[in-house]
């Protein structure tokens, strides 16, 4: 039996593209191996749903600091033993962090390497930082490289040597799309957010937006702060008190799986990816929530930007807005749900194409036809 190893300096909880790749592998008939690092706060409640074939081994988490270098020493040797141990016939690497450790595995001991770089890393940093960008380097000369957005793929082929890319765009996978949407009539119109709830991404914009908007409008968001983004959630909450809507505004934690994360967005109406237009770099396709809303049966807003617009020009279930501009959003909501069976066919439509193309099965599979041969 082949086996595959994912290896990386964090959880695969927290990356949907590595729960679906490792689940697309095991499904194949590769046994899979992930091992990976604990997450904080509460992003350490995100769980990954192992089933037979599948084995997870995380080492608890580090906090940054000196003891932290030991912690990824230790780390870093370890999955040099278990591969010697397991020996994969693909060793699967998918951080800055985890590219060093590909490296020796590829360079030194011959193991076959995919890299999958769902970020791009800043092009500076500590010496720990530089190191690992050599790395980086290094591997993408003897790799298939796997990136989630074109022009990242085309920005990084303009300045690295690499062996051999692909764009697999973060979508969800065929058994995660729902059955059918629900047609009772509703009291409300539900909005949906979730992801990490940091200002780029969930701006307090659509708080001001739900101000405008008919007392029968709701919103409801799921995920967590990242350090960066410490007390955002209870500014956001504030804001809504003191516009007076706090009792249509609901934050439902995080959800610690992808079954329950999607049980929720499917019991609400639209799904929004508002993403800053001066993001740190393109999204549209490396994102996976507008995918995962239309995957729920969920009509989508998202950024006004010509690239959002141009990518999802042909789905009438995405509709888009400025989300610097509150008003602007208000009056996109307004008009994506103002006929219900317009509404509902485009929802319908949007969980076709998803189906059809927008899978992760579909899209991970020249991938997995790289890691087969």
């Amino acid at each position: 039996m082949m086996r595959i190893a994912f290896v990386q300096y964090t959880s695969p909880a927290a990356y949907p593209p590595i729960m679906n790749a490792a689940r697309i592998c095991r499904d194949s008939g590769l046994r899979v191996s992930l091992w990976g690092v604990q997450s904080q706060g509460a992003a350490g409640s995100l769980q990954m749903d192992a089933c037979q074939g599948m084995d997870l081994s995380l080492m608890p988490f580090c906090a940054p600091g000196v003891w932290q270098k030991f912690h990824y020493l230790r780390f870093f040797i370890v999955c040099l033993l278990r591969c010697l141990w397991f020996r994969p016939s693909v060793v699967y690497c998918s951080d800055l962090w985890s590219y060093p450790i590909g490296l020796v595995l590829s360079q030194v001991l011959g193991f076959r390497v995919v890299a999958h770089e769902h970020d791009s890393p800043a092009s500076d940093g500590s010496f720990a930082i530089r190191v690992c960008l050599s790395c980086r380097e290094m591997l993408f000369r003897r790799s298939l490289v796997v990136f989630p957005q074109r022009e990242r793929s085309e920005i990084a082929a303009k300045s690295l040597t690499i062996q051999s890319k692909v764009v697999v765009w973060n979508c969800p996978r065929m058994d995660e799309v729902v059955d059918a949407i629900p047609v009772e009539s509703r009291e409300s119109i539900t909005l949906w957010y979730h992801g990490s709830i940091v200002p780029s991404q969930f701006p307090s914009t659509i708080i001001q937006a739900m101000a405008i908007l008919p007392g029968d409008y709701r919103l409801r968001f799921a995920g967590y702060e990242t350090i960066g983004s410490r007390g955002y959630i209870a500014s956001l909450m504030d804001l809504a008190r003191t516009l007076g809507i706090a009792d249509r505004i609901e934050y439902v934690g995080a959800i610690p799986t992808r079954c329950g994360l999607f049980t929720h967005a499917s019991q609400c109406d639209v799904g929004l990816a508002l993403f800053d237009r001066q993001f740190r770099e393109p999204m549209v396709g490396a994102s996976n929530k507008p995918f995962d809303y239309l995957a729920c049966g969920l009509v989508v807003l998202a950024n006004g930007s010509s690239e959002w617009v141009e990518f999802f020009k042909e789905i009438p279930a995405v509709f888009h807005a400025d989300p610097a501009d509150p008003d602007a959003i208000a009056a996109a909501l307004k008009c994506l749900v103002g006929e219900a069976s317009t509404m509902l066919s485009v929802r319908h439509e949007g969980i076709q194409k998803i189906r059809d193309d927008w899978n992760y099965e579909t899209q991970f599979q020249q991938v997995l036809e790289a890691i087969r041969c």
